[in-house]
């Protein structure tokens, strides 16, 4: 068993496997937006694989809400998992 997989079990067993999850789904965010979009990004809730992304611009809300499907592919293929499921942009 090499050192990467006997920390992803350690993981599991801990229970911490949805709180890095969650941490890896604001990183893919970020990744895939770019870095300018952390001008327009007061606050990312993820729970239970919905991500929940407060911006400041009501445009660009709308125009991120056009690309949801999308945005979530991104974001799992940076992840490497399906856990993200949906995203609801405030």
């Amino acid at each position: 068993m090499s050192l990467g997989e006997a920390i992803r079990y350690m993981i599991k067993d801990l229970g911490l496997e949805e709180k890095v999850w969650q941490a890896e789904a604001k990183e893919a965010w970020f990744a895939i937006m770019g870095a300018h979009m952390e001008q327009y990004t007061t606050r990312i809730k993820v729970e239970k694989g919905k991500m929940i992304i407060q911006l400041t611009s009501s445009e660009l809300k709308n125009e991120m809400s056009y690309h949801k499907k999308k945005i979530i592919q991104n974001i799992q293929e940076e992840m490497k998992n399906d856990y993200i499921k949906e995203i609801q942009f405030i």
